[in-house]
């Protein structure tokens, strides 16, 4: 089984021409930890090869489209998740994941991040026990203008992060694909894999890793684990996942990161 046409869910154009601006760009900012970024952009770095990083005065956004247009991953950081934050209208960063990620490797959990930019060159700054100090070309990198996505999903779990991650890195074991069912009669959440060999795994509020169920019927859908495995290095700065989805439709994850951002990752549903 494959992956569902995408152009069933994502509806989207790509922008013409590339990352651009109206006068010198300008925008100086600093995240308390490094490390959240490092795993974000690992997320990214799966997704597409070079990104685009847009500033304004609310605070820091990405979208990225897989190059299948099967996954989407938005991500918010507002202006009170940096410790500072000085930006000129909008301003827009474009950088290589490849080059970016190996920079990052270099901080150290808990070491912060400043970002400062101009219209030709970012120079990135991780503060430690050292200091470095890096300087990039600020690429101009096209960005899929992707509108807003109307769903509306029939159930919607919140669960502790780890047993998400335990269910993928499970399933990853036995199959290609992941079930994820929400069943009224017993209130719990079961991932499993189809297929000869079989693999469950149950949630419920009685397991302790349920912290809010919503849900107004039945729902049951299937998805791809690859794909869902992008996701795991989200796991590792968040300490909850919002799971949503219905019956045959696309899979929402909404990660709450600290100081406040937000990771969303959309998953069309596997073709059945």
């Amino acid at each position: 089984m494959g992956v569902a046409s995408p152009v069933l869910w994502f509806k989207h154009s790509k922008a013409r021409g590339s990352c651009w601006w109206c006068g010198r760009l300008k925008v100086a900012a600093a995240y308390p930890d490094v490390n959240v970024f490092k795993n974000l952009f690992d997320v990214l770095s799966k997704t597409v090869d070079e990104v685009c990083l847009v500033f304004t005065a609310e605070g820091m956004r990405v979208k990225a489209m897989d190059p299948a247009n099967v996954a989407l991953l938005d991500v918010l950081f507002p202006r009170d998740a940096f410790v500072e934050y000085e930006v000129e209208g909008e301003a827009r960063i474009g950088l290589n994941l490849n080059v970016i990620m190996k920079l990052l490797k270099r901080g150290k959990r808990g070491d912060r991040i400043d970002i400062k930019a101009d219209d030709e060159s970012v120079e990135i700054t991780i503060t430690g026990v050292v200091k470095r100090t890096y300087k990039l070309r600020n690429l101009e990198v096209a960005t899929p203008e992707i509108p807003e996505a109307q769903l509306i999903f029939d159930t919607a779990v919140t669960i502790l992060v780890d047993p998400l991650k335990e269910a993928l890195r499970d399933i990853e074991i036995v199959g290609t694909q992941a079930i994820f069912e929400y069943k009224e009669d017993e209130e719990a959440l079961i991932i499993s894999s189809p297929g000869e060999t079989k693999y469950t795994m149950k949630l419920s509020r009685a397991s302790g890793a349920v912290i809010d169920i919503e849900s107004s019927k039945p729902s049951k859908s299937v998805y791809s684990v690859d794909y869902l495995l992008n996701t795991l290095s989200l796991v590792k700065v968040a300490d909850t996942v919002k799971i949503e989805f219905s019956t045959q439709m696309p899979l929402r994850l909404r990660f709450d990161l600290p100081a406040g951002g937000t990771a969303v990752y959309l998953l069309a549903p596997a073709a059945t």
